[in-house]
């Protein structure tokens, strides 16, 4: 004769860990795609680009991608977005300005600019986490220090190639002015939208 009690707890199974692996493997897909959204989003900036003739450094819009993806995603995604278009540079992806297919890029004299990067989108996602009441003056000061960080890692990679003479000319002062309109994009960007929501 059955047991109703054994019976009662042979099919009373305990589903939790399921919903949990459930939930965990959502939130991870979920930032896997946001990871790799970005990539893509500072793909396409890098396509967005003023040739300089005194400069083997193109003006793009790359690093205010990357001053949004810091913001959006935060440090620790922000990073792994980063290092998710390097992974695409790597394998030849056609990721960088015009199109272009060229993983020795690391080893040239832009290699200082792509590896910055990483710098600025992890003060940019710092910034966000630690601002309080929504402190826009202090992200705007916190992406001039990212940007600035930016372009000299950019310099020392440039150095080799120019020299150490020129490559404060060639490499920094022409892009300060447009870091400095980027910023205020940026800022007058989050305001708005802050006001909207």
């Amino acid at each position: 004769m059955l047991n109703p009690h054994r019976y009662k707890m042979a099919n009373s199974v305990d589903l939790s860990h399921v919903d949990e692996s459930t939930n965990f493997l959502i939130k991870n897909w979920s930032v896997a795609f946001q990871v790799l959204a970005a990539s893509f989003f500072l793909a396409l900036c890098a396509q967005i680009k003023i040739t300089l003739p005194f400069t083997p450094i193109p003006l793009t819009m790359q690093t205010l991608a990357v001053m949004i993806i810091g913001v959006t995603l935060g440090k620790r995604n922000g990073v792994w977005a980063i290092l998710a278009y390097f992974a695409e540079i790597a394998v030849g992806m056609p990721v960088l300005s015009n199109f272009e297919m060229n993983p020795l890029v690391f080893f040239g004299p832009k290699a200082g600019y792509i590896f910055g990067f990483l710098a600025q989108v992890y003060l940019m996602g710092w910034a966000v986490e630690k601002m309080k009441n929504h402190q826009i003056q202090f992200l705007a000061l916190m992406g001039f220090v990212a940007c600035i960080t930016q372009l000299a890692i950019g310099v020392l990679g440039l150095a080799p190639f120019v020299g150490w003479k020129n490559v404060i000319m060639m490499g920094f002062y022409p892009f300060i002015g447009g870091e400095i309109l980027k910023i205020f994009l940026l800022c007058i960007s989050l305001k708005t939208l802050r006001k909207s929501i």
